[in-house]
């Protein structure tokens, strides 16, 4: 029995991306107290687990949405629920390989994570791993919008940004010319490429025939497609909520007329 070339290639990605995240948590484990010994000797058990999870992070980040550009390319903007190209599967295997080390990661260290991370945002992050592994094969494998599935991969490219942000704010950073300009990158580029494209995404979902999908397969497009969209609007609706309350929050120097003092007031006249 032979295998399907793409089912060879999407693992043969996902295990070389798998290996490539353990390898950055090892140098991460190494290097992490050597460059930065003040913060490793302030900070929590827990908190390392995440520093170190969160440097194999960076990586996908960079080059998944290097690779999707691929997919773009070969299906342009006009596109369907069957529409989908070669270059996918392997980069599906790149992301679904972080996905399952981070998975893995978050398996290993359930108590240590829950306490860093929160509850609600483990078993959020635990259920979107967990579904993208499943679904992301489906789709692209039976052509079953692979199109949505590549602007997800494409989407990790504000991690980049955001990942660079967490390393700030955890090296006591945030009053830096960097941070305030990492920040606003962020927000634009997650703007861009994560919000600004879903009203016609959303369109061609909409308007779209899916007369021909199985049962089966109508309700797993229908619920599992805009699911990433929705996580998109609620993390940019934090950031705004967070943008807002900062300026609230933001102290003003200059104090009201009636509270300067006369700077003479105490002196002797001469």
């Amino acid at each position: 029995m032979t295998l399907d070339p793409r089912v060879v290639e999407l693992l043969f990605n996902g295990l070389l991306s798998f290996s490539i995240c353990s390898l950055i948590y090892a140098l991460s484990i190494f290097f992490s107290p050597r460059l930065f010994p003040k913060t490793w000797a302030s900070i929590p058990r827990e908190k390392k687990i995440d520093w170190h999870a969160t440097a194999a992070s960076f990586y996908p980040a960079c080059v998944v949405p290097i690779f999707s550009m691929r997919g773009f390319m070969d299906m342009g903007l006009a596109f369907n629920i069957t529409t989908n190209s070669p270059h996918i599967i392997g980069t599906m295997g790149l992301s679904l390989g972080y996905m399952a080390f981070d998975l893995m990661t978050l398996i290993v260290y359930n108590r240590e994570l829950r306490k860093t991370m929160g509850g609600s945002l483990y078993i959020l992050f635990f259920i979107h791993h967990l579904s993208s592994l499943i679904m992301f094969p489906w789709g692209v494998l039976a052509s079953r919008g692979a199109y949505f599935i590549n602007w997800y991969m494409l989407t990790e490219g504000a991690n980049v940004f955001m990942v660079i942000r967490w390393y700030l704010v955890e090296t006591k950073s945030t009053d830096s010319v960097i941070y305030m300009v990492n920040g606003l990158i962020w927000l634009i580029v997650f703007f861009v490429i994560r919000i600004l494209p879903i009203p016609y995404l959303l369109y061609i979902y909409g308007v779209d025939d899916w007369s021909f999908l199985t049962v089966n397969e109508y309700w797993g497009c229908l619920i599992a497609i805009p699911f990433p969209m929705l996580l998109n609007i609620y993390w940019f609706s934090l950031m705004i909520s967070g943008i807002v309350s900062f300026l609230k929050a933001k102290p003003i120097n200059e104090e009201p007329p009636h509270k300067i003092e006369n700077p003479y007031a105490n002196k002797e006249k001469s």
